[in-house]
């Protein structure tokens, strides 16, 4: 994972780079068998997770496995159900996180620190164009902000 404010780098390998973004919450203590009504006592923070992407036949399938495949944006507490994400409205509860956390919890343990990342739709496959700054808001603060290089 690539630090926020540094730069990210177009690999290489593979061209028709294009970007999509997820909303992520963090695992704040340790969870096996979790039942979904209680999974919201479970994160304790939300971010925006940008996801580059190659779909270019070149481009190796291990290609979402290098360094900097993903940057995450800047921890923000869980204060409301309602977010905005670069004014759009979003409720927390409709991407599942509490169920995706229950079901998760019974084949893995969910340990403090962990990330699950959900995608938002409205932010699927933007090019990640050379020299160009992508900037990304949650909670009317900025959450992401960096260059592609």
């Amino acid at each position: 994972m690539a630090r926020n404010r540094q730069p990210w780098f177009v690999p290489d390998f593979g061209d028709n780079w294009q970007w999509s973004v997820a909303l992520a919450v963090r695992i704040s203590r340790l969870g096996k068998c979790i039942q979904p009504k209680f999974a919201s006592r479970y994160y304790d923070a939300r971010t925006l997770l940008w996801l580059p992407s190659c779909s270019s036949p070149q481009a190796p399938q291990w290609s979402q496995c290098m360094d900097g495949a993903a940057i995450a944006g800047d921890w923000m507490p869980l204060t409301e159900n309602i977010m905005n994400i670069n004014g759009t409205m979003y409720d927390m509860a409709d991407f599942g996180f509490d169920s995706f956390i229950a079901e998760a919890s019974k084949i893995v343990t969910l340990k403090t620190g962990d990330i699950i990342a959900m995608p938002l739709e409205s932010f699927k496959a933007n090019p990640a164009t050379i020299d160009s700054h992508v900037e990304l808001y949650l909670d009317n603060s900025m959450a992401l902000s960096f260059n592609i290089k």
